[in-house]
């Protein structure tokens, strides 16, 4: 049995309001189809399962609003489904012909049920023996980056476990975990962040977990009208929850309280991450002269922007600088296998968000300006998908289109980096020893100083430069 719990949608995210179930008990689910929609401060979520099965149990209402972590339904093999069960959910939302099968065809099951059972054993010793090799041929992929000393073995848990981890400031060395052999589950960090003590001086004298205390800030919630429900008469997250937001929350609209989510979360990235920033600037003549060519001889819908020139050279520079590509989950640097870049996206009536364009690497230009544009419609119409707001490994803000000529950014959490770019403009610029007239593009890297330092990151930005000047290698 699978727990589908409430994702965690980024770093500003701790609680969701289930919007709509795709999806009804007894109905057979495949990895990557969208169950559920879930609505955030940034808008409607369309949320994927990452399980194959079927639906045996919906754990939360439609418009009910729950912490992230929380299990909002449960998902089984197709044989876990009991005949009652198959038959209540035929009367409402249909079973899958299998599984209606399954539950008439129980005479003849038993009379195979020793046979039946045999097999099993052998499968599920097979199963084991198959998952502790791939287990084991992962962990000696990773063995030669492990090595270097920049990521370290830890406690058994899943990237999304670490990143709920870093963002309730909980430290996974140490904590016992009820998953299966002991893996650590995203309860178990979620009561680990209820369970730390208050600091000595905490302000208001408030017996209130760090976590609780995190959403009430987002939320506007007075902490002092607060009847706690945990030991002692703690606040935990749920009480939090359930309280009333202040007067000023309420007239909050939906761009100001996206705008105080958002600031909630640069902060904390702001005070927790060690920035540190490099800058250059690059002469885009290649660049734009090979994009006036390629546009002049294409029709209007395969035309490219030369934001899609940057969006494809960050991906490219960081096949060759990998410590930038990660995120930082319990205390350490996980790489990632794909380069998937965010792109900030300015929504209309103000708020931003920065879904990913999953493997930025790959395709060509077209394929990719095509991605590109579906993805920053359907962020500004509300329609993006989970994966899409968690999958980025290092993010892209560009206003060069508001005229502004440099930008430096914050980083946005579980990410290690982030690249800003300015408007290309006409400048003097010395070629062979004589003063000319070239557009050229501000570029700034903001990057994590516990995974990378000054000289790394200025090499990165050497190789993005080296690849501009090429841009039909693009």
């Amino acid at each position: 049995m699978t727990e589908f719990v409430m994702p965690s949608l980024g770093a500003d995210m701790t609680a969701g309001t289930l919007a709509k179930w795709r999806v009804g008990v007894g109905d057979a689910v495949s990895h990557g189809d969208i169950i559920a929609e879930v609505e955030t401060d940034k808008g409607i979520i369309e949320v994927e399962v990452f399980e194959s099965g079927v639906v045996q149990e919906l754990l939360v209402k439609e418009g009910e609003k729950v912490p992230v972590g929380t299990p909002m339904a449960e998902i089984g093999e197709a044989e876990a489904v009991s005949g009652a069960e198959a038959a209540a959910g035929a009367e409402t939302v249909g079973v899958p012909g299998a599984v209606t099968e399954a539950a008439s065809g129980t005479a003849a099951a038993s009379e195979t049920l020793a046979a039946s059972e045999s097999e099993t054993a052998a499968a599920a010793g097979r199963a084991v023996g198959a998952a502790r090799s791939a287990e084991a041929g992962r962990v000696g992929a990773q063995e030669p980056m492990r090595r270097g000393g920049l990521f370290k073995e830890g406690p058994m848990a899943s990237p999304a476990v670490r990143r709920r981890a870093h963002e309730l400031d909980v430290s996974l060395e140490g904590l016992r975990g009820s998953g299966e052999h002991g893996r650590i589950t995203i309860e178990d960090v979620q009561q680990a962040a209820e369970a730390k003590p208050v600091p000595s001086g905490a302000r208001d004298r408030v017996r209130i977990s760090p976590y609780a205390r995190r959403i009430a800030a987002d939320r506007g919630v007075d902490i002092a009208e607060i009847r706690g429900t945990g030991p002692g008469g703690a606040i935990r997250a749920d009480d939090v929850l359930r309280a009333e937001p202040s007067k000023a929350a309420e007239r909050a609209s939906p761009a100001e309280r996206m705008q105080r989510a958002i600031a909630a979360a640069m902060t904390r990235a702001n005070d927790e991450i060690p920035h540190y920033y490099v800058e250059h600037t690059i002469d885009m003549s290649a660049a734009l002269g090979w994009l006036r060519d390629f546009n002049a001889s294409a029709s209007i819908e395969e035309r490219l922007v030369s934001g899609v020139l940057v969006l494809r050279a960050v991906a490219l520079a960081l096949r060759k600088h990998r410590s930038l590509n990660a995120t930082w989950q319990g205390g350490e640097a996980v790489p990632s296998e794909e380069v998937n870049v965010g792109l900030a996206v300015s929504l209309r009536g103000g708020g931003l968000v920065a879904p990913a364009l999953r493997n930025t690497d790959e395709g060509s230009l077209s394929e990719l300006m095509g991605r590109m544009t579906d993805l920053v419609a359907r962020a500004r119409s509300g329609t993006l998908r989970s994966s899409e707001m968690t999958a980025a490994t290092i993010t892209l803000t560009a206003l060069g289109e508001r005229g502004v000529e440099s930008v430096t950014p914050i980083i946005f959490p579980p990410q290690v980096a982030i690249v800003g770019c300015g408007a290309t403009v006409e400048r003097p610029w010395v070629v062979d020893g004589r003063v000319v007239v070239r557009p050229v593009m501000r570029v700034t890297l903001g990057a994590d100083h516990r995974v990378s330092n000054g000289h790394q990151g200025a090499r990165f930005l050497s190789t993005l430069e080296n690849l501009l000047q090429e841009p039909d290698e693009l």
